[in-house]
């Protein structure tokens, strides 16, 4: 080989042209394919900010629940005798709260069974007279309402303290302490911890509008509530609330034309339906419960 023959040799190189970078090799991942990973992700990055402002106003309208708000703040027992051949203590008095931030008070009666064994705990059951309530122009009706009350001993705060409570009372009243008998059993459901239990099983109820008819030219509106039925584990009790039938509690309000400031809030009402009416229900109630009464002037 001569001299420029073997230059040639030493020169010459593998041709590496557009088609060779055109055909990478399968185990190496060439640069555009990594960019358009990048892009193919970026889209969905975006999706769950849409996805949270679609949510949040169905949120908000979810808030909106019709309430009527009732606390128990006080229990006064006046009577209570005991069956000598069941064991049972009947009782009768009265019930304090408030409905709808307005204060009632209403005849109540009921009755302490024995427990089915000396192991278990005593029943406690309440039949609440129907609450009527007539105050600025709003007036309040509603049915019956009963609560069953078993007591657990040893699985919460209220459980063992109403196991207890009722099992003094009974011993009491066994040994004809009546006097003692509903002494007793006024500490007992006057304890703060039980009023705030009874309360917070109002508060369990869902609440549903039955009807309502909006006012007229002649007439006032009428709006139908039901409440429950509730069934309900709280600190050791065992609570169940309905109309005294296995049903709903029902809840009748109305107003008296030109009574007062609660009777025009109610008036407000116009109908609608569906979450519409629900929400402009939950909105007047809520007025008339937040509306401070004292010193207004009644008709």
């Amino acid at each position: 080989m001569n001299l420029i023959s073997r230059l040639r040799f030493a020169t010459h190189r593998p041709d590496r042209g557009p088609t060779s970078r055109r055909r990478p090799s399968p185990m190496r991942p060439a640069l555009e394919g990594l960019e358009e990973r990048v892009v193919m992700h970026a889209g969905p990055m975006v999706a769950p900010l849409q996805v949270a402002a679609q949510v949040q106003p169905f949120a908000a309208r979810a808030t909106q629940q019709v309430k009527v708000p009732i606390t128990v703040t006080g229990i006064n027992i006046t009577s209570l005798t005991r069956d000598a051949t069941t064991g049972v203590a009947n009782l009768a008095g009265t019930l304090t709260g408030t409905i709808l931030g307005q204060t009632f008070t209403t005849p109540l009666t009921g009755t302490i069974t024995p427990g089915r064994n000396p192991r278990s705990c005593p029943v406690l059951n309440l039949h609440l007279g129907p609450i009527h309530l007539s105050v600025l122009g709003l007036n309040v009706n509603t049915s019956d309402i009963c609560l069953n009350i078993n007591a657990q001993r040893g699985r919460g705060l209220l459980g063992s303290l109403l196991c207890g409570g009722l099992t003094d009372v009974l011993n009491s009243a066994t040994s004809g302490s009546t006097s003692q008998a509903t002494t007793q059993l006024n500490n007992l459901l006057n304890n703060g911890n039980f009023l705030n239990g009874l309360t917070r099983t109002f508060g369990q109820a869902r609440t549903r509008v039955a009807s309502l008819t909006p006012a007229q030219p002649t007439t006032t509106p009428v709006l139908n509530l039901s409440l429950g039925p509730v069934r309900l584990n709280l600190l050791g009790l065992r609570v169940k609330l309905d109309n005294c039938q296995n049903g709903p509690v029902t809840v009748n309000i109305t107003a008296t034309a030109g009574g007062g400031l609660l009777g025009d809030l109610l008036s407000g009402l116009t109908g609608g339906a569906g979450r519409a009416l629900t929400r402009q229900v939950a909105g007047v109630l809520q007025q008339i419960t937040n509306t401070n009464t004292v010193g207004l002037p009644t008709v």
